[in-house]
């Protein structure tokens, strides 16, 4: 049986790169970055950002989506998984030097869907968790960013129709996850 041991990974990671260079330093075979989206209200559905230039986090994203999909989650548009050759705003997953996958599940200015992700974040969790120990075989050291938590400057990302902020759910989720591998 595969040994999984996650890292939590801090620090900057736009321009410094911390987190990268803690990922590479922990050897972890991938990395998944822990987000939300926000709009407006009825903005809705999930999508799942991949490395460019790597085919392993393409594949690796499409399986994601698959098991984001399967709890019942919506997609955003008609192509959730996008590269960050098209989504700019995720660019700085291309330092990564491993595959990385950048999750965005569903949309916390939408009172339905924060309302699922209180309802359903042990399910959600159970899915990414599940997604990656099938995924990556063999185990190691896997890679949990929680967003925008843990930057060496304060950034508690977007607000939460329902309180907190998409700091706090990020923490909460990678946390859960890094408990079911």
């Amino acid at each position: 049986m595969a040994l999984f041991h996650p890292v939590m990974l801090t620090g900057d990671y736009l321009t410094v790169h911390d987190r990268q260079l803690q990922a590479f330093t922990e050897q972890c075979v991938c990395v998944v970055e822990f987000h939300f989206n926000s709009g407006v209200p009825a903005a809705h559905g999930g999508e799942v950002h991949y490395q460019q230039a790597d085919a392993v986090s393409h594949d690796f994203a499409n399986a994601m989506w698959a098991a984001i999909a399967a709890t019942g989650l919506p997609p955003h548009g008609n192509h959730p998984v996008k590269s960050t050759a098209t989504e700019k705003r995720s660019r700085w997953i291309d330092h990564y030097l491993m595959p990385t996958i950048l999750l965005e599940p569903l949309f916390i200015s939408n009172v339905g869907q924060a309302d699922w992700l209180q309802t359903n974040r042990t399910y959600l969790a159970d899915a990414i968790a599940d997604c990656i120990r099938s995924y990556f075989l063999t185990g190691g050291h896997i890679g949990l960013s929680a967003g925008h938590a843990g930057k060496s400057t304060p950034d508690p990302g977007a607000p939460c129709v329902l309180g907190g902020s998409e700091a706090d759910y990020t923490v909460d989720l990678s946390y859960l996850v890094s408990q079911r591998l």
